[in-house]
This record gives structure tokens, C-alpha cells and sequence, in this order.
């Protein structure tokens, strides 16, 4: 149970009513997980979207890649919400059951490409160190590039601010 009760959208200010049908029109899932809580401020929500957008349609991270960072950082925080809700995606953008089992369980995974396994210890070391030493750096930037590593790195701190949104407002998982 969420700890926020459901917005009514006959009830909404003018510019809370413009972002609710922006997510209506435009966000996958709508108006639910944290799009549900940012609501509350519209300029946040507006401003959140906008950045998911960029990194489904504009980032040079590709789509598994993005599904395996967004899974290492959900799992991390414990966000069921979302990593519940990625974990199809992330085996339909191509990840090995075996790779997002590992992750999903907390484990280092055994297999993955060269690429899987740089993000996964790129991403895993940010999280739990707050920083990435200059091993991670520099083997994250010869297999991403400046830009991939730049668009990694904030996409990790999107999903963080996503995870805490979600522990924070207790947003159940979807059933």
C-alpha cells in the first residue's frame, strides 16, 4: 500500500492536469510508480520524464545495457517496484536468464559478454563505493566511449533517485 492516496484528475490544478495527461498520452505504464509520486509536483514530473525519454529514445546506451544498469541499481536499493517490473524487459532486450537471475539474486554473474560484465562491475562499484575507481573508469570508457560512460553513469543516478522515490513512498510492485 502506497502512502500516498490516488490522485483524482478532476480534482487536479491546470498544470498538474497538463503533466497527468502528458503521462497519459505519452509514458509507458502512464501514471504509475514513480510517475504516480512526481506527479505531486508537476514540474518534477515533467523534468523526470523528459530525462527517461532521453534514454529511450536519444542515449547511446543500448537498450540491454540500459536494462542491466537499471536492474543492478533497483536491486540494489531493493525498489521492488522497479526491478520487478524491468526484469521482463531486461530478458526481452537480450540479457541471459542466467545474467539477470545473478543480478536479480545479488550475485557477481558468472557469464555475460565482455560489455555485460564491465557494466555490471562499473555500475555495482558506483553504487557501493559512491565513486568508480580508475580500473572501472578506464574499462567502462574503452568499451562506451566518453558519452557512453557520461550517459551510464547518470542513467545509474536516475534509476537511484527512481529506487529512492519508490522505497520512500512505499509504491507496491505491480501484480
Amino acid at each position: 500500500m502506497s502512502r500516498l492516496a490516488p490522485l483524482e484528475p478532476d480534482n487536479m490544478p491546470p498544470r498538474q492536469r497538463e503533466a497527468y495527461e502528458d503521462l497519459i498520452a505519452n509514458q509507458r505504464g502512464g501514471v504509475r510508480g514513480p510517475f504516480g509520486v512526481w506527479l505531486r509536483s508537476p514540474g518534477l514530473v515533467i523534468a523526470m520524464r523528459g530525462l527517461m525519454k532521453f534514454y529511450y529514445e536519444e542515449s547511446v546506451i543500448t537498450e540491454d545495457i540500459r536494462e542491466l544498469a537499471i536492474i543492478i541499481t533497483t536491486r540494489h536499493f531493493g525498489a521492488t517496484y522497479a526491478f520487478s517490473a524491468h526484469e521482463a524487459q531486461a530478458l526481452a532486450s537480450g540479457l541471459t536468464p542466467a545474467l539477470v537471475a545473478a543480478v536479480m539474486a545479488q550475485e557477481t554473474p558468472a557469464e555475460g559478454t565482455e560489455l555485460e560484465l564491465c557494466v555490471y562491475r562499473y555500475c555495482t562499484e558506483l553504487l557501493e563505493t559512491k565513486k568508480a575507481s580508475d580500473a572501472a573508469y578506464r574499462e567502462a570508457f574503452s568499451l562506451l566511449g566518453e558519452k557512453g560512460v557520461v550517459d551510464l553513469t547518470a542513467l545509474v543516478g536516475f534509476y537511484s533517485a527512481i529506487s529512492l522515490t519508490l522505497n520512500a513512498f512505499e509504491i507496491p510492485p505491480v501484480t
